[in-house]
């Protein structure tokens, strides 16, 4: 008999209900796309798969807080208007026009079909993708990889070009925002703040080095399927699922053309790039005032990690730091417990720096940086980033900002 898989097994047990319609889909296709959208214009929405090609099939999850919701229902309105429809089961239906991709809608805008506000954009992800495995599982979609945006982004023609390594469990693809409304600054800042966490994050050796943004995200489907899917979270559910992720393999971010996103004032959700970006443009001069972690930050991660790899591969009694800070948060983080209860276990060294390493994952290496940032190191702002050793740039003013992303860009992408 043979053994379901990890999505055979996911889809029996946590996937979400709308994934159990009994529909038969007539075609197929290439891709899939999921799109959640809650609170936005259909000719903003139309233009995410404008350059897609009609084999994609574009899986829309709309989404509203309580019903009715006016905006919500002309946004379906509007995106069905000179379609076909087709009903696949109680509200999800299937909108086709030639020489388009065709539209997968997912009500979840009328009266007791709503998304509660705490699980928000995470159990909207997580319906969309889940809907797209079965299709996978199905045949009905042929690529083994689940791909995801946001309703403001705007594709590349190569998007769905990905070749993944045998490793590979995710992609993170390259990202620029287009500022709106006089934002420049503030969202170059915050791109370039994204930029700098993850390029640090990869000086210093950490798996963990990529940017989390939602609209770049795809993963490969059995991975998917093992860590049960996207966090039904208001906030944060890209992180988590990287995180995840990124303990059963790479997270890969190769170079290729980037996702155009808009750089947007929002309160759509808590925290964000667009609560970061009007954060920012709070300041009253954001070039002194917007601090980046100071580089210190990640050099003491760096000896950490070594340090990780040194107690996996020795395994001594006592495990002394010669550095205050590393050893300070190694105690009170529960670093040093965790590794003497696994060391009682006998591992190997291989199992003890994979165990440590999935431990001290991405959420405690950006504690441990904040860690050091507060009680250490503070912040510094961007020219002096601009001129660190990891960028090397000559700060010039507010001309330098685009040659401070772009280059983060680069070692970031690669």
């Amino acid at each position: 008999m043979t053994r379901p898989s990890a999505a055979e097994k996911y889809l029996a047990l946590y996937a979400e209900p709308e994934t159990r319609y009994q529909h038969r889909f007539e075609s197929t296709y290439n891709h899939s796309l999921v799109i959640p959208a809650y609170r936005e214009e259909a000719s903003r929405v139309r233009k995410v798969w404008r350059s897609l090609p009609s084999s994609t099939l574009v899986i829309l999850v709309l989404n509203a807080r309580q019903a009715p919701d006016i905006e919500a229902q002309d946004l379906f309105t509007t995106l069905t208007a000179d379609r076909q429809k087709t009903q696949v089961d109680r509200g999800i239906s299937l909108h086709c026009r030639d020489g388009e991709p065709d539209l997968l809608i997912v009500d979840r805008i009328s009266e007791g079909r709503t998304i509660p506000e705490k699980t928000g954009v995470g159990l909207a992800r997580k319906i969309g993708h889940d809907i797209a495995l079965k299709l996978s599982l199905d045949q009905v979609v042929i690529s083994n990889w689940l791909f995801t945006t946001d309703a403001d982004a705007i594709l590349p023609q190569d998007y769905f070009d990905i070749t993944p390594a045998a490793t590979d469990t995710a992609r993170v693809c390259p990202f620029r925002h287009e500022a709106r409304d006089g934002l420049d600054i503030p969202v170059l800042l915050y791109e370039i703040y994204l930029l700098y966490y993850a390029a640090a994050l990869r000086a210093a050796g950490s798996p963990y080095a990529y940017p989390t943004v939602g609209s770049t995200i795809a993963c490969q489907v059995e991975a998917y399927a093992s860590v049960r899917g996207y966090p039904k979270r208001a906030t944060g559910e890209d992180f988590y699922l990287l995180n995840k992720l990124c303990k059963l393999g790479t997270v890969a971010t190769p170079a290729m053309s980037p996702v155009i996103l808009e750089g947007r004032l929002s309160t759509r959700v808590p925290v964000g790039t667009g609560q970061a970006v009007a954060a920012i443009d709070l300041l009253t001069d954001p070039l002194a005032q917007y601090g980046f972690e100071h580089p210190d930050c990640f050099r003491r991660l760096a000896d950490l990690l070594t340090f990780i790899s040194e107690l996996s591969d020795r395994q001594p009694e006592q495990c002394l730091h010669p550095d205050p800070i590393i050893q300070r948060f190694c105690e009170s983080s529960g670093l040093l417990s965790q590794y003497h209860n696994k060391k009682a276990q006998q591992p190997s060294p291989a199992v003890m720096l994979k165990f440590l390493t999935d431990w001290f994952d991405g959420l405690r290496t950006r504690q441990f940086i904040r860690f050091c940032r507060d009680d250490c190191f503070g912040t510094i702002p961007v020219s002096s980033l601009a001129e660190s050793d990891l960028v090397s740039i000559p700060w010039q003013g507010i001309s330098s900002l685009t040659a401070v992303r772009n280059r983060l860009s680069q070692l970031v992408y690669s």
